[in-house]
């Protein structure tokens, strides 16, 4: 997924966008694999609780149209979600290496 510092800074809160940032290259490869470890658990919470947000949000509105919070809530879960699959990628480079 595309996206740009603009919708990452409308959609994620500071800590989110640190932790985003953390998961692009040049910082993902200069990481040890400690702090991998600790920004996949990180990384991983996160977008478990947007998910579980918007799920709720879903079975709440039922019959009624998306609002943008919901709209915010599926953005914020899909840029949490590219950040996990940069730092498995990186684990798996790492293991093959």
């Amino acid at each position: 997924m595309a996206s740009n510092r603009k919708n990452e800074e409308r959609y994620l809160d500071n800590g989110e966008r640190e932790m985003v940032s953390e998961a692009r290259h040049p910082a993902l490869s200069g990481m040890s694999a400690d702090d991998l470890r600790a920004l996949a658990k990180r990384l991983r919470e996160r977008r478990d609780r947007a998910q579980n947000l918007d799920r709720r949000h879903v079975r709440a509105a039922r019959g009624t149209e998306a609002g943008a919070t919901e709209a915010g809530n599926r953005y914020k879960t899909a840029l949490l979600s590219a950040a996990v699959a940069r730092v498995n990628k990186e684990f798996s480079r790492r293991s093959e290496a």
